[in-house]
């Protein structure tokens, strides 16, 4: 390689700065800003890691005040009224899964980890409460029908699933992150809400949830 080839090489040189800046400042762009859905990273209400004290502080005034629900009140008091979708492909108002004293709607996906990993907790939870708080899942956007199919084989009615692939439900309550719960009373409200995976089997959660109960549902 002659002198006359350093100009370009030079050039080169001057322009890798700036190409590694814009791919950092894209990765950050979907990391923080992409409409895609996000796993949440703030870990909400989660038990994982978290300081006892603090947890516990927190479960407590989550669930006894819609008013501190991750700080937000952006979501309707009600439900979206949309039409989710069974897993043969049926249309399923959303109207017809409120009824019981508590419902816990556990919105997820099949590629998010911590959302499969919290399914457990969420139907140990029911069982333990004798099924006054009765869960669903809602899987939203494009589902993996390996995952569908291996969670119903393992949990059947336990935790039923709904599906919303085009998302009008999450889009309904103002999602961002998944996974995300929402508590709702017997009247199809939206009482409560919590961001992230959260243990449903600690016993804080479960007295909290029954102290709740016998608050808001008069049980």
């Amino acid at each position: 390689m002659g002198p006359a080839s350093l100009p370009g090489r030079t050039g080169a040189l001057l322009l890798l700065p700036i190409f590694l800046l814009g791919s950092c400042l894209f990765a950050l762009w979907l990391w923080e800003g992409s409409p895609a859905f996000l796993i949440s990273r703030s870990g909400g209400v989660s038990g994982e890691g978290a300081n006892p004290e603090w947890w516990e502080t927190e479960v407590s005034s989550l669930l006894s005040s819609p008013s501190a629900q991750a700080g937000s009140l952006s979501h309707p008091p009600t439900m979206p009224a949309v039409s989710l979708l069974d897993l043969s492909g049926r249309p399923v108002p959303v109207g017809s899964l409120v009824g019981h004293p508590l419902l816990l709607v556990n919105l997820l996906a099949t590629w998010c980890t911590p959302c499969l990993r919290e399914i457990p907790s969420l139907v140990a939870l029911s069982r333990r409460t004798g099924g006054v708080v009765a869960v669903v899942g809602i899987v939203e956007g494009a589902e993996d029908r390996t995952v569908l199919v291996r969670i119903q084989k393992r949990y059947g009615k336990r935790f039923p699933l709904r599906l919303d692939p085009a998302m009008r439900f999450s889009a309904g309550l103002g999602v961002h992150g998944l996974p995300e719960s929402f508590l709702v009373d017997s009247r199809g409200k939206v009482v409560s809400r919590v961001e992230g995976r959260v243990d449903w089997t600690d016993p804080r959660v479960v007295r909290y949830l029954k102290s709740f109960l016998a608050k808001k549902a008069g049980i």
